[in-house]
């Protein structure tokens, strides 16, 4: 088999796994989220935007977009869109001897979870497709293209009068340019309704 070949299989394999994550998340969004959906309270019925720094394997900023979807049981369910581009590398802060990466460049969609549990604080959750684009000799994967797969993710926030803001911890199980990688990702975000 030539390297055309293999390449084409990888294409395929990568196309393969992107719909499958699609799929899988929209699916879940009408089960998990369709009628009856009990209408979320005024203040959470509302789009919100955000941004937060977001770290691994490199350093930079996330935009986000979360569009509420309903109620379900404890848990308010939202679609939530994300890019981020991450433009520092750890060589900025500690040379440890590797060249550095250039930027990473990431995007997906996510169906988006919260449980509250009390006034100020809730738990979240979410899961998605997922696809980044790494740039010359990344960290954490060995070779430098696309990669494609799912990403999860749990965290917690913090309201703060129409924003909320916390941590998410996620992990990203991403296949692409000959190699399968689990890529740890921390995102420490502000949110806000308008």
């Amino acid at each position: 088999m030539g390297a055309g070949h293999t390449g084409a299989a990888r294409t395929a394999a990568r196309s393969r796994a992107w719909r499958l994550a699609v799929l899988l998340t929209t699916g879940a969004s009408f089960g998990c989220v369709g009628a009856p959906a009990a209408e979320l309270p005024a203040r959470d019925a509302n789009p919100r935007w955000g941004i937060g720094l977001s770290a691994l394997p490199n350093l930079g900023l996330e935009a986000a977009y979360e569009r509420p979807l309903g109620r379900r049981g404890d848990v308010d369910w939202a679609s939530d869109a994300h890019v981020a581009y991450q433009f520092i590398d750890d060589e900025t802060f500690a040379d440890d001897g590797n060249p550095a990466a250039d930027g990473w460049l990431q995007a997906g969609v996510a169906l988006r979870g919260r449980i509250r549990q009390n006034e100020v604080r809730d738990w979240t959750f979410r899961f998605g497709p997922e696809w980044f684009e790494a740039r010359g000799a990344p960290n954490i994967v060995d070779e430098p293209g696309h990669y494609f797969g799912v990403r999860v993710g749990a965290g917690f926030e913090t309201r703060i009068g129409r924003c909320v803001v916390g941590p998410e911890l996620s992990l990203l199980a991403v296949g692409g340019e000959g190699e399968f990688r689990m890529v740890p990702q921390l995102v420490w975000g502000l949110r806000f309704g308008l």
